[in-house]
């Protein structure tokens, strides 16, 4: 997200970050130049709102694609941090357009699982393209 902060701004976008418990982990990220404000949401209040949903630890265990996703994330020298909050919460993204609604959502099945930053651009361009 932080590599496509021109683009964002370009479109007149406002990204916002939000975790579930780990102060440490945001003073992180703004220390090592992450652009964007970050929010911290330790009672999953806002993945609930938007319907992202938790696993079980089943899933968390069994979920072969985000294991996947976690091997080539170790490949090219991305790594998994320390799962803050709690293994269930899962990621996700949303869309909301200037009026608060919410226009788009992408719910993660596992971690790891967040869209491409080419569809939230895709996804923001179309509702621009609809409010005008």
């Amino acid at each position: 997200m932080a590599s496509a902060q021109t683009e964002f701004e370009a479109l007149g976008a406002t990204v916002i970050a939000v975790g579930p418990t780990a102060p440490y982990q945001a003073q992180n990220l703004v220390t090592g130049g992450y652009p964007y404000p970050l929010l911290l949401d330790p009672d999953h209040n806002l993945g609930t709102t938007l319907g992202i949903g938790r696993q079980s630890l089943a899933q968390y265990l069994f979920n072969l694609a985000a294991w996947l996703r976690w091997v080539l994330a170790f490949l090219t020298i991305r790594r998994q941090g320390k799962i803050t909050g709690h293994y269930s919460n899962l990621p996700g993204t949303a869309v909301v357009d200037v009026s608060g609604e919410v226009v788009w959502v992408h719910r993660g099945t596992g971690l790891g699982d967040h869209p491409k930053v080419s569809r939230i651009l895709q996804e923001l361009r179309r509702t621009i393209s609809q409010d005008q």
